[in-house]
């Protein structure tokens, strides 16, 4: 959770937004002044060297949607997050397991909390906001929104 919640804060800071993250089991909730998300996880939302690859093309998250609007609750499919990263991990990653599996839960979230801010359901080619987020996206040191997306947060904040 520390590891996500710092990924989430240095992501919108870029946009001069603030992010925070409230965790009241079974659901976190991320909160700016204008956006308010909750955000649910399913399956084991730890990271463990033992993880098999995934094996399906599955959701890694998804805002939920009602006729059509995105709804402010997002649900992360923790086991798929751990699936993808897993298999790109060296042994050095391994033993840092759980702190960047906190960064890609980050990542993923900013990438749902950015469908929610900019009123998007389609997606573009940037690191962070493609329709399938890579493993090298979610493990990598460094990523940020693109400047046409840290444009859209600033109005949209």
């Amino acid at each position: 959770m520390e590891a996500m919640g710092r990924e989430l804060s240095a992501l919108f800071a870029l946009a001069g937004t603030e992010i925070s993250v409230h965790q009241d089991a079974p659901i976190v909730y991320l909160g700016s002044t204008r956006h308010v998300l909750y955000v649910a996880f399913r399956g084991h939302c730890g990271f463990s060297a033992q993880i098999a690859p995934r094996t399906s093309q599955r959701v890694l998250a998804r805002l939920a949607t009602v006729d059509g609007k995105l709804q402010p609750l997002l649900t992360v499919d923790c086991d798929a997050v751990a699936e993808t990263i897993a298999p790109h991990m060296a042994g050095d990653d391994r033993k840092r397991g759980d702190e960047l599996y906190g960064r890609a839960l980050g990542r993923v979230i900013a990438h749902e909390v950015f469908h929610w801010v900019a009123h998007r359901v389609n997606h573009n080619h940037s690191e962070l906001f493609s329709e399938g987020m890579s493993a090298r996206t979610l493990l990598a040191d460094y990523t940020t929104f693109d400047s046409g997306e840290l444009h859209v947060l600033r109005v949209n904040r």
